[in-house]
Protein backbone atom coordinates (compact mmCIF):
# COMPACT_ATOMS: atom_id res chain seq x y z
CA UNK A 1 0.00 0.00 0.00
CA UNK A 2 1.17 3.23 -0.97
CA UNK A 3 0.76 6.97 -0.01
CA UNK A 4 1.94 10.64 -1.35
CA UNK A 5 2.43 13.59 0.51
CA UNK A 6 1.43 16.92 -0.95
CA UNK A 7 3.59 20.17 0.18
CA UNK A 8 2.00 23.67 -1.38
CA UNK A 9 3.66 26.80 -0.89
CA UNK A 10 7.11 27.78 0.33
CA UNK A 11 9.94 25.26 0.86
CA UNK A 12 8.06 22.59 -1.28
CA UNK A 13 10.82 20.29 -1.20
CA UNK A 14 10.33 19.96 2.93
CA UNK A 15 7.63 18.15 4.09
CA UNK A 16 7.02 17.06 7.78
CA UNK A 17 6.84 12.76 7.84
CA UNK A 18 3.36 13.15 9.39
CA UNK A 19 1.54 15.39 6.94
CA UNK A 20 -0.75 14.49 4.00
CA UNK A 21 -0.73 17.82 3.01
CA UNK A 22 0.84 20.98 4.24
CA UNK A 23 0.24 24.38 3.26
CA UNK A 24 3.61 27.04 4.10
CA UNK A 25 3.30 30.51 3.32
CA UNK A 26 4.55 33.67 5.13
CA UNK A 27 2.36 36.00 2.70
CA UNK A 28 -0.54 34.06 1.73
CA UNK A 29 -3.42 32.77 3.50
CA UNK A 30 -5.32 29.69 3.18
CA UNK A 31 -9.15 30.29 2.05
CA UNK A 32 -12.10 27.43 2.58
CA UNK A 33 -14.61 26.89 0.81
CA UNK A 34 -16.92 29.58 0.75
CA UNK A 35 -20.69 28.76 0.74
CA UNK A 36 -24.19 30.58 1.71
CA UNK A 37 -26.77 29.00 4.13
CA UNK A 38 -28.87 27.56 1.45
CA UNK A 39 -25.31 26.04 -0.50
CA UNK A 40 -24.04 24.52 3.06
CA UNK A 41 -27.64 22.87 4.12
CA UNK A 42 -27.94 21.04 0.60
CA UNK A 43 -24.64 19.25 0.92
CA UNK A 44 -24.37 16.01 2.95
CA UNK A 45 -20.39 16.06 2.74
CA UNK A 46 -18.21 13.56 5.00
CA UNK A 47 -17.81 13.94 8.17
CA UNK A 48 -14.74 16.23 9.23
CA UNK A 49 -15.71 19.01 6.23
CA UNK A 50 -15.01 22.38 6.88
CA UNK A 51 -16.90 25.52 4.92
CA UNK A 52 -16.80 29.30 5.71
CA UNK A 53 -20.69 30.81 5.56
CA UNK A 54 -20.46 33.89 3.68
CA UNK A 55 -23.90 35.52 5.25
CA UNK A 56 -23.23 34.17 8.53
CA UNK A 57 -19.54 35.27 8.56
CA UNK A 58 -18.24 32.14 10.57
CA UNK A 59 -16.84 28.46 9.83
CA UNK A 60 -18.62 25.79 10.14
CA UNK A 61 -17.78 21.80 10.88
CA UNK A 62 -20.09 18.84 9.61
CA UNK A 63 -20.36 16.03 12.53
CA UNK A 64 -22.30 13.61 10.35
CA UNK A 65 -25.39 14.85 10.56
CA UNK A 66 -25.36 18.48 10.97
CA UNK A 67 -23.55 21.37 10.54
CA UNK A 68 -21.74 23.06 13.72
CA UNK A 69 -20.86 26.46 14.29
CA UNK A 70 -17.55 26.74 15.41
CA UNK A 71 -17.74 30.43 15.87
CA UNK A 72 -20.50 29.94 19.03
CA UNK A 73 -18.49 29.02 22.12
CA UNK A 74 -20.37 27.36 25.21
CA UNK A 75 -17.93 29.39 27.11
CA UNK A 76 -19.39 32.96 26.57
CA UNK A 77 -22.59 34.20 28.20
CA UNK A 78 -24.87 37.27 27.84
CA UNK A 79 -24.98 39.66 30.93
CA UNK A 80 -27.66 42.16 31.39
CA UNK A 81 -27.57 44.77 33.85
CA UNK A 82 -30.99 46.27 35.87
CA UNK A 83 -30.15 49.82 37.21
CA UNK A 84 -33.57 50.01 39.09
CA UNK A 85 -32.80 46.53 41.06
CA UNK A 86 -28.94 46.62 40.79
CA UNK A 87 -29.05 42.98 39.51
CA UNK A 88 -26.16 41.73 36.80
CA UNK A 89 -28.30 39.07 35.27
CA UNK A 90 -26.77 35.95 33.40
CA UNK A 91 -28.05 34.46 30.11
CA UNK A 92 -28.07 30.93 31.88
CA UNK A 93 -30.79 32.33 34.49
CA UNK A 94 -28.24 32.78 37.18
CA UNK A 95 -27.57 36.55 38.37
CA UNK A 96 -26.06 38.79 40.84
CA UNK A 97 -26.87 41.57 43.31
CA UNK A 98 -24.53 44.36 42.86
CA UNK A 99 -25.97 46.38 45.21
CA UNK A 100 -23.33 45.93 47.64
CA UNK A 101 -20.96 47.64 45.36
CA UNK A 102 -22.78 51.31 45.18
CA UNK A 103 -20.39 53.28 47.44
CA UNK A 104 -21.27 56.23 47.60
CA UNK A 105 -24.98 57.60 49.16
CA UNK A 106 -27.17 57.81 46.87
CA UNK A 107 -27.58 54.41 45.76
CA UNK A 108 -27.78 55.55 41.92
CA UNK A 109 -25.44 52.63 39.84
CA UNK A 110 -25.62 54.41 36.93
CA UNK A 111 -23.31 57.56 37.83
CA UNK A 112 -20.43 55.20 38.88
CA UNK A 113 -17.54 54.80 36.58
CA UNK A 114 -16.52 51.64 36.82
CA UNK A 115 -13.71 51.40 34.04
CA UNK A 116 -14.15 47.45 33.86
CA UNK A 117 -15.38 44.39 34.54
CA UNK A 118 -14.02 40.76 34.53
CA UNK A 119 -14.46 37.14 35.12
CA UNK A 120 -11.06 35.90 36.80
CA UNK A 121 -12.42 32.15 38.80
CA UNK A 122 -14.81 32.38 40.39
CA UNK A 123 -15.18 36.28 40.81
CA UNK A 124 -16.59 39.12 39.28
CA UNK A 125 -13.76 42.03 39.25
CA UNK A 126 -15.17 45.62 38.97
CA UNK A 127 -12.36 48.35 39.22
CA UNK A 128 -13.07 51.73 39.74
CA UNK A 129 -11.79 54.70 40.52
CA UNK A 130 -11.64 53.98 44.30
CA UNK A 131 -9.93 50.40 43.35
CA UNK A 132 -10.68 47.12 42.53
CA UNK A 133 -14.13 44.99 44.03
CA UNK A 134 -14.49 41.68 43.70
CA UNK A 135 -17.76 39.33 44.38
CA UNK A 136 -17.43 35.78 44.41
CA UNK A 137 -19.95 34.37 41.84
CA UNK A 138 -19.10 30.94 41.74
CA UNK A 139 -21.88 29.91 43.75
CA UNK A 140 -24.01 30.42 40.77
CA UNK A 141 -22.22 28.43 38.32
CA UNK A 142 -24.22 25.91 36.75
CA UNK A 143 -23.39 22.47 38.90
CA UNK A 144 -23.35 18.86 37.29
CA UNK A 145 -24.99 16.12 38.14
CA UNK A 146 -23.77 13.45 40.88
CA UNK A 147 -21.69 10.83 40.01
CA UNK A 148 -23.32 7.05 40.34
CA UNK A 149 -22.28 5.75 44.25
CA UNK A 150 -18.62 3.79 43.18
CA UNK A 151 -18.36 0.13 44.80
CA UNK A 152 -18.57 -0.98 48.26
CA UNK A 153 -16.71 -3.54 50.06
CA UNK A 154 -16.69 -6.49 51.52
CA UNK A 155 -19.02 -6.67 55.01
CA UNK A 156 -18.25 -8.78 57.77
CA UNK A 157 -19.77 -11.27 59.76
CA UNK A 158 -22.33 -9.90 62.27
CA UNK A 159 -21.28 -10.45 65.84
CA UNK A 160 -21.78 -8.77 68.88
CA UNK A 161 -17.86 -7.19 68.93
CA UNK A 162 -17.38 -7.96 64.96
CA UNK A 163 -15.05 -10.40 65.91
CA UNK A 164 -16.82 -13.18 66.47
Amino acid sequence: MGYSQVKVGDNPNVIDVSSLLELESSDKAFVLTRVTTTQMNSMTPLEGAIVYNTEIRCVYQYDGTSWISLCETGGNRELGFDPNTNILTISDGNSVDLSPLIDDNDADPRNEVNLSFRVVGGNLEITDANGTLSVAISDIAAQGATGPTGPQGIQGVPGNNGTD
